[in-house]
Formats: structure tokens, C-alpha cells, sequence
């Protein structure tokens, strides 16, 4: 009887490379970066109908929904931390898109 073993790992940035260009996470903008990465992970379980079944009730839409969420429930939820398991569920948001969303979060959320 012959068993064979093998692993396959693929490297995450390799299969999902952020936008062109270096990452430069310091000059995030709701408009030109965050709302992009929220429609990407969240709004499949954080719009409409679906917030109530899948989204804990939170709607991430639009600019003021996410304003309303508030920096310390939407690093949480970016963490893990606190009572909140890290989103998005099921998925992995790599180290310079995370750093962006945080870095926009830090600068106090503006409407930019």
C-alpha cells in the first residue's frame, strides 16, 4: 500500500492582489477606497434584507451607515475582537486593505 501526502498553499497576496500600485494605505478615502472594499466583503451580509438574517442587523450602504457604525464597533468586527467574530465571515482581508479601512478609521471617518 502506497500513501501519498502533499500540501498545496497557495500565497494569499498572489491570488488576490490589491488595486495596482504600491499600497499606501495612508491616503485612504471613504470614496475612493473604503466604500470599494465595502461592497467587496460586506454587503453581501450587510444590505438590505440580508443585514437583518446575516448582517447582525448592521447596514453598511452608504457612507452615513458606516459613520453610524462607529470606529471602536468597526475595528471589532475588522479584529475579532471584543464579543464580535472577525469579518468578514468566511473570508480574509489582506494586511494593506485592513490597513487602509483602519487608517481611514483612525483619520476620524471622513466623508471623503
Amino acid at each position: 500500500m502506497i500513501c501519498l501526502n502533499s500540501c498545496y498553499n497557495d500565497k494569499y497576496a498572489e491570488l488576490h492582489p490589491n488595486v495596482p500600485g504600491s499600497c499606501d494605505s495612508a491616503k485612504s478615502t471613504y470614496s475612493g477606497q473604503v466604500a470599494i472594499i465595502i461592497s467587496s466583503y460586506c454587503l453581501n451580509c450587510h444590505s438590505g434584507a440580508a443585514a437583518s438574517s446575516s448582517g447582525g442587523g448592521y447596514i453598511l450602504e452608504n457612507y452615513n451607515d458606516v459613520k453610524n457604525i462607529g470606529p471602536v464597533l468597526l475595528k471589532n468586527a475588522l479584529y475579532g475582537t471584543g464579543v464580535l467574530n472577525q469579518m468578514p465571515k468566511g473570508s480574509h482581508i489582506d494586511s494593506c486593505t485592513l490597513g487602509t479601512i483602519i487608517h481611514w478609521v483612525n483619520a476620524g471617518m471622513p466623508n471623503n
